[in-house]
């Protein structure tokens, strides 16, 4: 978590989640078009962004909007031609109640056109309306796209519901005999890290946490805490045994000290508020044993929100991280 592109807005709008992320997250890279004009803040964005260096901001290349738009296009083509899946487009056309604005800057031209003649989206000064499914949808692609490139872990909230699994499948579904064969020994590891919260935390100034978050000793401990991740997001199932069991220390030891000093500032509780996806080579007689020490969970299957699955072979990352602030009270 020491750096992660965030989606789908272009900041943090929750107060909850921004909240986390100043005291979790090391860069937040947000995805701001080159050519996005002023963008409106809140008070505490501005004070966020005046007084911290949290966020930092990515521009999606011509290469990125068209491999995120390929990917779509393979949606939206198994939704209008499955009369199954008649009422996700006529949902589409819900502009009323659940929409969200993408900026042009992060869309083609012919995907423009697309969803405005189905009437899936509205023509804004910025950019389109578009329904939050079908938006929450692209963006999720665009980010796996921009990860790869950028070999970066992908964080975002439960408040973005998008149908992960079904997406994974429509989109990569194909008959391609020598792609599917690439992905039958992989498997998608899960695991919930625990961590602190102060109690309250609503109540909680915005400039309190973000002292908390500028103090060097804090500064220090939570990029251990960082280092230590990293080392667990390293590890596949060839890494040896004895490797694994020292990451697991390192990174135990990490959180344990961060969560003193977060004690020490705050009334803290403790929740399984992250969750860690890690794509991996599931055949390796070493991936029992990396289960049992990391605790991890597998599926079968890997989930397109999981990383770039196309970029796998060649990422050096394929770590995604989703959240559950807002499920703590």
């Amino acid at each position: 978590m020491k750096e992660v592109l965030y989606y789908p807005n272009f900041y943090i709008e929750n107060e909850r989640w921004l909240k986390f992320a100043l005291l979790y997250l090391g860069n937040v890279v947000t995805i701001v078009p080159s050519n996005a004009s002023e963008i409106p803040l809140s008070k505490n964005q501005e004070i966020v962004l005046k007084e911290t260096d949290i966020f930092s901001t990515h521009s999606p290349s011509s290469d990125e909007i068209k491999e995120a738009t390929a990917d779509i296009g393979d949606l939206i083509s198994r939704v209008k031609t499955n009369p199954f899946l008649n009422n996700d487009s006529n949902n589409w056309r819900n502009l009323d109640s659940e929409f969200m604005e993408i900026y042009f800057g992060k869309m083609v031209h012919n995907f423009q056109d697309v969803l405005l003649e189905n009437k899936w989206a509205k023509r804004t000064s910025n950019g389109l309306i578009i329904n939050s499914d079908l938006a929450n949808a692209y963006m999720t692609l665009l980010a796996n796209s921009i990860s790869s490139n950028r070999s970066i872990s992908t964080i975002s909230d439960k408040n973005a519901k998008i149908e992960y699994d079904r997406v994974n499948r429509m989109i990569y579904s194909k008959p391609n005999v020598k792609f599917r064969s690439n992905l039958e020994n992989v498997k998608t590891l899960k695991s919930n890290i625990e961590i602190s919260l102060p109690k309250n935390i609503d109540n909680i100034p915005i400039e309190r946490i973000i002292e908390f978050r500028n103090s060097p000793q804090n500064k220090r401990s939570l990029n251990e805490f960082h280092k230590a991740l990293e080392l667990i997001n390293s590890i596949n199932a060839k890494t040896p045994e004895n490797y694994i069991v020292d990451a697991k220390e390192r990174l135990i030891d990490a959180k344990g000290k961060y969560m003193s000093n977060l004690g020490v500032c705050f009334s803290i509780i403790a929740m399984p508020a992250i969750s860690m996806y890690q794509l991996i080579d599931g055949d390796s007689s070493n991936l029992d044993f990396l289960k049992d020490v990391l605790g991890m969970s597998v599926f079968p299957e890997p989930k397109v929100v999981y990383g770039q699955i196309k970029g796998f072979s060649s990422s050096a990352k394929a770590i995604s991280y989703l959240t559950e602030i807002e499920g703590f009270k």
